[in-house]
């Protein structure tokens, strides 16, 4: 296995994620699912170094991702935050150069990053001058001028203040590194986009509790053990059917008066 986790466990004042054990193979786009405070968060931190693990392990490929200084596991996993944040007044360019930080300077890759991601007409503004949709694809820029073709991408719901068009055009980012040999967890709450995905692990109250293909765990039996709200399936939202929550007749619109 490419990456491999085993009995980790990560601790958060009162919360404790696992132990955790799961694996994922190169060319994947794994979707993490679960409610909120379910350890989403707190798992992909943890591999990304800005949480401590209490124990356990994992390993991504040879390197120790636990013990791993800060530069090494740079050069092998970059990290989108859920919350992209700058305390400095950095232009977007400048923001996405840090991708590069401790690493060979190469502006024809932040030129790269910043069209890929839709993001080069944008490149002199300041980032606090960005909405928030902007600055996670500003993040998602930043993240792919450090990544390394094979690597590991972790991915903290990226995507989740973009317009559908943004979303569109960073998932195809993201599924463009996974076709050259990465690996990419994605942390998110859209059902439709763990549809696209390729394995989903689900966590629920800080366990992992089912993971595997999306024709198995995507199904409204699973998804209402997790939530706890009636599911259905619908089809054609991708290539595969996608289980989507089953609103009542409480939340429907009101019907226009005579």
């Amino acid at each position: 296995m490419t990456l491999s986790l085993r009995e980790l466990i990560v601790r958060r004042g009162h919360f404790r994620l696992g132990p955790v054990s799961a694996a994922a193979e190169s060319r994947s786009l794994v979707a993490i699912l679960g409610g909120n405070g379910s350890g989403k968060s707190s798992l992909l931190g943890a591999l990304a170094g800005s949480i401590r693990a209490e124990r356990g392990e994992a390993r991504w490929r040879s390197l120790d991702l636990l013990a791993a200084a800060p530069a090494d596991r740079a050069a092998h996993a970059c990290f989108v935050p859920q919350r992209p944040s700058l305390d400095a007044a950095f232009t977007v360019r400048e923001s996405v150069e840090l991708g590069r930080y401790r690493r060979p300077r190469d502006p024809a890759r932040i030129d790269a990053a910043l069209s890929e991601c839709g993001m080069s007409a944008l490149a002199w503004r300041r980032w606090h001058d960005l909405s928030e949709g902007q600055r996670q694809r500003a993040a998602l820029a930043r993240a792919l001028a450090q990544h390394e073709p094979g690597g590991l991408m972790l991915l903290d719901e990226p995507f989740a203040a973009m317009d559908p068009a943004s979303v569109r055009q960073s998932l195809a980012v993201v599924r463009r590194c996974v076709e050259r040999g990465a690996t990419a967890l994605l942390a998110t709450h859209d059902l439709v986009l763990a549809g696209a995905a390729d394995e989903v692990w689900l966590l629920r109250d800080g366990a992992l509790v089912a993971a595997g293909p999306c024709s198995r765990i995507l199904t409204p039996s699973v998804l209402e053990s997790i939530y706890g709200i009636p599911f259905m399936l619908v089809e054609g939202l991708s290539q595969r059917a996608v289980a989507l929550p089953r609103w009542g007749d409480d939340l429907a619109p009101r019907a226009p008066s005579a």
